[in-house]
């Protein structure tokens, strides 16, 4: 499975740089295709460990997307392993060009997604994922100032931020209350709601 994996990986990041610099490569797609062929191969026969559980948590919770998510938390779940996980973090840096240097498999991946033009900060989703004021605080105007912060930071790279929320909760209201708009009824009662920059 390990040779599986380095050979999917190598595939991969040279067939989809060769697409970034010329989308209609027929090559280029048969290494992506090749690639994700081996890679889904050894999906199906292994354990799934720290990235895709917190992939999952994130975007179940946030109903985050599910490329993207999984784009930005890779070079970081991989980082957390990489002291414990030697072997097989060397064979990543392999496959990706970059065994012998200091950048290692996560910052390998990083410097991949970078180069791609893939998101690589949870921030690049224009989501606000939760603010929570403990009861004994309410009313001092701390989740207002929550909001401000995350939604001043958002619209630094957002012309549209977005959060989700169950519709009949406190939270529905007060986001209201701060002229978020209410777009997309959700399954189970939560409410899809959006803010645009003025």
């Amino acid at each position: 499975m390990s040779l599986l994996a380095e050979k999917g990986i190598r595939a991969m990041a040279q067939g989809l740089r060769a697409l970034k610099h010329d989308p209609a490569s027929t090559e280029a797609r048969n290494a992506c295709l090749y690639g994700a062929w081996l890679c889904g191969t050894v999906l199906g026969n292994v354990g799934m460990a720290l990235h895709h559980k917190l992939c999952h948590t994130l975007g179940g919770t946030f109903n985050l997307p599910h490329a993207e998510t999984h784009t930005i938390v890779l070079p970081h779940a991989i980082a957390y392993n990489e002291d414990h996980a030697k072997a097989q973090t060397a064979r990543i840096s392999f496959a990706l060009g970059v065994e012998g240097t200091a950048r290692g498999a996560a910052l390998a991946l990083y410097d991949l997604a970078v180069e791609l033009g893939a998101p690589t900060a949870l921030e690049s989703l224009g989501c606000v994922f939760a603010a929570f004021v403990l009861p004994e605080f309410e009313g001092n105007g701390l989740g207002r100032r929550l909001m401000d912060e995350a939604e001043t930071f958002l619209f630094q790279h957002h012309q549209t931020i977005w959060l989700e929320t169950a519709g009949a909760s406190r939270a529905s209201g007060f986001y209201r209350s701060l002229g978020w708009q209410p777009v997309e009824n959700l399954p189970e009662g939560d409410i899809r709601f959006e803010k645009c920059q003025k």
